[in-house]
């Protein structure tokens, strides 16, 4: 049955249903993160440092940044298609949106891994 839904024949429940997906990844990561901060020192930036040290840790928030990208992609994508009637400035937008989310994974892969 699910296999039907994610065929051509309904085209935006793929897209919802990815939604759904990497909001509950972020719910998890969130809860993951509170609890983690519950536990550490982060008053100083040494404690921020440990915090984050980890690779899980990191390789998480790598996760949990691109499921926020995606996300938010979906959400702009869908309210941009909804109430822009304008065909060319439609299509700018969501190259603008698109390029912007795929320029923060890189902003954020920039931060953590190469400095």
């Amino acid at each position: 049955m699910i296999l039907d839904l994610l065929t051509k024949k309904y085209p935006g429940f793929r897209l919802w249903f990815l939604q759904r997906i990497s909001g509950f990844i972020i719910a998890i990561f969130s809860v993951i993160f509170i609890t983690r901060l519950y536990f550490f020192d982060t008053h100083s930036f040494q404690g921020w440092k440990n915090f984050f040290a980890p690779f899980w840790m990191q390789l998480l928030l790598l996760i949990a940044w691109i499921c926020i990208c995606f996300h938010g992609w979906i959400g702009v994508r869908n309210v941009i298609k909804d109430y822009i009637r304008y065909y060319y400035l439609r299509i700018f937008l969501l190259n603008l949106t698109a390029i912007s989310s795929i320029a923060y994974v890189f902003f954020m892969l920039w931060i953590f891994y190469l400095s």
